[in-house]
Formats: C-alpha cells, structure tokens, sequence
C-alpha cells in the first residue's frame, strides 16, 4: 500500500511536468489556437507597470480573475509563454488534489496496481492534454470547480466555496452551468435517469443557450454574459460522433455501475455523474458547448475508473473495456491535435525524445512566442 501523503509530492511533479510542455506548445494552424490569442492579449503588459491593474479590474468583467493573473505574470516575469506554464499546472494540480480528498474519504485501496492504473488512465485517458493546453481557460475553471465540488461532498465551510466559485466564474462563467451539481443530494437518480433520456430523445431540437440568451437582462455582469451566450447560441455545427460516442459510453458505465451497486450509499457520485451529462445533453444542438462539456468530463470518467478500481476485478470485460477505449479515444484525438489536423499545436516539436531527455531549462529556454 502506498501512503496518501506520497501521492501529494508526486501529484506536484505531475502538474509541474506538464505545465513545462505545455510552456513550449507552438500553433501550427492556418488561424492561430487559443491559446496563441491568450499570448497575443497580454502582450501588452509586457511593458506595462502596476498601474495597469486598477483599469483592468474596472474594465474587464467576465474573465476578471483570468485576466488578472494573466497580467500579474506577465508584469513580474515579462513572459507570455508562462500564462500555459501557470494554468495547466493548475488544470493537473487541481484535479490531483481533488482525487486525493476521494481516496482519503472513500477508502479506495491505494495499491501499486491501482495507482499504475489510476494514474495512466488520468494522463492518457480521460485528460486530453491537447485540449487542455488549449482551451485553457475552460478548463482551468472546471478543474478549480471540480475541486470545490468535493471540497463540498466532504464538508467544506460555505463561505470558503462562495468564495472559490466567485473566483473561479471568473476564470470562465461556463462553470455557471454546472452550479446544478451542488444540488446531487436534492435530486433522485430516477428523476435523473428519465429527464436525461428525455433530453437525449429531444437533444436535436433543444439549444441550451439559445433558451439563456432569452432571458430579458438590462445591465451589468449578466448582459456581458447572457451577449457572450447569445454568440454561442449561433453555434449550430454538428457535433462528430466521437463525442456523441464517449458521452453515451459514459452513461453506460454509469448505469452499469449503479446496477452493480458500485457506489456508495448516498449515490452522491451516480448523481453528480447524470447531472452532468443531463447539462452535457442540454447543449447537443450547440457544437462548441457539446464539444466542451465532453472534453473537459475527466473527472466525470475518473469518478467511474475509482468505482471500477474499487469492486471490479481488473482483469473483468468491463474494466478492460473502459481502459482501453478511453486510452484508444484520446490517442486518436492526441494525433489529430499534434500531427494530422489542420487545427494543430507542436510541444517541445513533437520529439519523444527531446520532450523525455530534455532538462527544466532547456524546457524553460524553448521560446515559442515573440
């Protein structure tokens, strides 16, 4: 058995080493990757002062805590490329730390066996490391949101969660969907199980954001968000089946696992998961919050992977099934987003070799962005 308090500077390193690749990320599309127009923004506090922060604070209301902490790297290291360093480490960190309060209230064996799995499945299977180093700002939020969220399950003071839900709506206001899975407790699973089949059936004709950006508001934060809702709402590109693939393996997992009474008592995790994919459902008819919600449900799949860890045998159909479909699936989409698509990002130039010999200043001395 391997102690709880080891996995807390391993879990570190982790996060540290992924954020390293992700500082060395290069866009290779015709129009430039997100996080390319992240660096592009915050060019400006290159040679900005202190005096800056006052204006941008009165300014910027959406993404004011995104921006902030963007801006005070930026002015302290005149670095652009640091902004991936900071958040992908908290993408890992957050997620980690999230993992490690489940182990510790779920008495999950930490084996040598489970922890192989466990960690293999996080960082090839249910994190898209591409997406991820990205989309960073979605997913910063949802790893932060996540982590209160158990904090929550397992008796956090509210004021501390008001607190970190205020922050992290300002990573990203996406998170505001998901505030319906704090009410996990107030909903039975059966209620769950036929409104999520409803909306599955009903998902071609229903536009989640078309509905929010419906909502008649005059003035302040809200008008911001509901007009950034109302550009979504334009949004009616299909969705590939791959997506559509994983969010319905992913209910089948979870019905399985309530079948064989995998969870626990208060079905706290079922719920949280049929939760999500209802909110994940509401936002079919809508490509670019489809497309989200299923990339960035990693803590959504590693709930199952921790049940399955937890009563399976490893050696099961079932298990082995889960694994690799989450390992095949995240692959293929790895090899679209370094190698094959049009829409691509290179990360220390894609050399396996240079990204494992390479040291902390070489990864560090890598520039990408001038």
């Amino acid at each position: 058995m391997v102690s709880l308090s080891s996995l807390k500077y391993f879990d570190v390193l982790i996060s540290l080493s992924f954020a390293l690749l992700a500082f060395t990320q290069k866009s290779h599309a015709i129009d430039d990757t997100d996080v390319i127009r992240y660096y592009e923004s915050c060019r400006v506090f290159l040679n900005a002062s202190w005096d800056v922060i006052p204006l941008l604070l009165s300014e910027e209301i959406l993404t004011y805590t995104f921006t902030l902490v963007n801006a005070v790297i930026v002015i302290i290291f005149r670095d652009v490329q640091l902004i991936s360093l900071f958040w992908v480490w908290i993408i890992y960190y957050f997620y980690f730390l999230s993992f490690e309060k489940i182990f510790a209230n779920e008495d999950i064996p930490l084996t040598r066996t489970n922890l192989f799995l466990y960690y293999l499945f996080s960082l090839f299977g249910a994190i898209l490391f591409v997406k991820v180093t990205d989309t960073i700002k979605s997913a910063a939020a949802i790893s932060v949101f996540f982590y209160l969220l158990i904090s929550f399950i397992y008796g956090a003071k509210k004021w501390k969660l008001l607190l970190g839900v205020w922050i992290t709506v300002g990573i990203h206001s996406m998170v505001l969907m998901l505030l319906p899975l704090f009410l996990y407790k107030r909903v039975t699973l059966r209620f769950l199980i036929f409104t999520l089949f409803g909306v599955i059936l009903l998902s071609p004709v229903i536009n989640l954001m078309n509905i929010l950006s419906l909502f008649p508001i005059n003035d302040g934060f809200m008008l911001l968000l509901q007009e950034k809702v109302a550009v979504y709402a334009t949004d009616q590109e299909g969705v590939t089946k791959r997506y559509i693939v994983i969010s319905i393996i992913t209910l089948l997992y979870a019905l399985f696992l309530n079948k064989q009474k995998q969870f626990s008592k208060e079905d706290k995790y079922v719920n949280i998961i049929f939760i999500y994919l209802l909110i994940m459902w509401l936002c079919f008819n809508n490509a670019t919050a489809f497309v989200r919600m299923v990339n960035f449900a990693h803590f959504i799949y590693t709930f199952e992977l921790i049940f399955l860890l937890k009563y399976m045998r490893k050696k099961s159909p079932q298990f082995v099934l889960f694994i690799f479909f989450f390992l095949i699936t995240n692959f293929q989409m790895t090899l679209g987003r370094t190698i094959t698509g049009a829409y691509r990002s290179s990360y220390m130039d894609n050399s396996i070799v240079k990204i494992l010999t390479s040291s902390v200043f070489d990864y560090l001395s890598y520039k990408t962005f001038f």
